[in-house]
């Protein structure tokens, strides 16, 4: 990150210079991290050098850039972007960040991810061009989606949602929180950076609207706003819980073991719920575990609602034998929210009524 931040500044100040000297002045970047190799030596001309593959990695790098061109690879790049924005350096305008995917560099045997950072003032950022020094290299199972990546208070592109920090990644991209001034909300984008991996993020809206017309807004699964997938960057916009994943939960409470039964047992009771409105609507979730579970504290969702009763507790105020202690008494109950059908499918009824209650086959 520091190396960036020197590099964004570095061209300010050549750009400055240029003004006063009446004549360009350009420079190209290259970083790279890893373990180096140091050598001191007392008296010589050179005190100290480095030695390793990241070093000539790095000099590879940059003579792949053209001049003003700040090139790095895809570590570097995703540290940088959660943290930079151009507004904190001085002299730097807002910031433009772009995968130009993976390149074939001279003498480095494994293909990596090439990424850039330039201010947009400057013009749009452009890919290296082949050359002897290195050159695009294409897997079409796994061609990634090129281009514009999220960054910290960075808009996204033909919207005015600006994203305020990033949520999570996975095999198919990353989830950030985005917030519009005007209509004064937060949404979480859901961005898909992988060819290979769109379909699976269509399914699951596909998935996500059959639950809708079948069961409506259920308040324990986050809820879709809005989908773009006509151009890149493909991207799905989901409802936005103050809320942490169950595990991270539990770890807040002290643990499992201090969460009180009762709790436990609503926990339970309304991902029960809402897989149960999954189910019913011949929708089958196929990865409920902790970092699928929301649990918010404050009341979920703006469109989240109290639980419903169901059949098993019409007319109880409480689950038998979990009466909440004086302390707990007046305190808001968490909501749970199941998120991410991504891996989930459509069933037939008939399928559905080979299982049981409790999910087993018959």
């Amino acid at each position: 990150m520091d190396a960036v931040r020197f590099a964004l500044r570095l061209h300010a100040g050549l750009r400055a210079l240029t003004q006063t000297a009446g004549r360009p002045l350009f420079d190209r970047i290259g970083i790279h991290v890893g373990e180096v190799f140091v050598e001191v030596g007392e008296g010589a001309l050179k005190p100290k050098d480095l030695y390793g593959i990241q070093v000539d990695t790095s000099s590879r790098l940059m003579s792949l850039a053209k001049a003003n061109q700040i090139l790095m690879t895809r570590s570097v790049f995703d540290n940088a972007r959660q943290v930079l924005r151009g507004q904190d350096l001085q002299g730097v305008g807002a910031l433009a960040w772009m995968n130009h995917g993976p390149y074939l560099l001279k003498g480095v045997e494994e293909p990596l991810e090439i990424c850039e950072v330039g201010e947009t003032s400057a013009g749009a950022l452009t890919p290296p061009p082949t050359s002897e020094k290195g050159r695009r290299h294409a897997n079409a199972d796994e061609e990634p989606v090129l281009g514009w990546r999220p960054a910290l208070e960075q808009m996204v592109p033909n919207t005015r949602w600006m994203l305020e920090r990033k949520l999570g990644e996975g095999g198919f991209g990353e989830v950030w929180l985005g917030r519009d001034d005007r209509l004064k909300e937060r949404r979480v984008f859901k961005f898909c950076f992988r060819a290979d991996r769109v379909r699976s993020l269509k399914r699951e809206v596909t998935l996500f609207r059959l639950l809708k017309d079948k069961v409506g807004r259920h308040p324990n699964i986050v809820g879709i706003q809005e989908v773009f997938f006509d151009t890149p960057p493909f991207y799905i916009v989901m409802d936005y819980a103050e809320a942490t994943d169950l595990r991270a939960w539990c770890e807040a409470q002290g643990g499992v073991a201090k969460v009180p039964l009762a709790t436990r047992l609503e926990i339970v009771v309304q991902v029960a719920d809402a897989l149960q409105a999954a189910h019913d609507a011949g929708v089958i979730h196929r990865d409920v575990k902790p970092s699928n579970i929301l649990v918010a504290t404050g009341g979920g969702t703006s469109s989240a609602s109290p639980r419903k009763p169901t059949g098993t507790d019409a007319g109880k105020s409480e689950p038998c034998g979990t009466r909440p202690s004086d302390g707990e008494r007046g305190r808001s109950p968490p909501v749970a929210m199941l998120t991410d059908f991504g891996i989930g499918q459509v069933v037939t009824q008939e399928a559905l009524a080979s299982l049981t209650k409790m999910g087993f086959r018959r």
